[in-house]
């Protein structure tokens, strides 16, 4: 995990933004004898239900360009 300061953003990889109502984290729940280990998922939000935003940078170096968001897949 990499953490970005807001003065040094624009100087880093490319940054997104996007506004969600909750998100899924999921906890690894360990083997037992009568069971296989898993990944058990919980949906995490707001107490009020408001929407929340998240912010983190891309895990690729080239900026995203209008061809690139129209590509399939990317919603175009």
């Amino acid at each position: 995990m990499t953490n970005v300061r807001a003065g040094t953003v624009a100087q880093s990889r490319p940054f997104a933004a996007a506004a969600a109502d909750g998100f899924y984290q999921r906890q690894n729940i360990a083997a037992s004898k009568t069971a296989k280990a898993r990944k058990q998922p919980y949906f995490i939000s707001p107490d009020d239900g408001q929407v929340m935003a998240l912010a983190g940078c891309t895990s690729s170096g080239a900026t995203p360009t209008v061809e690139d968001d129209n590509a399939p897949g990317r919603g175009g």
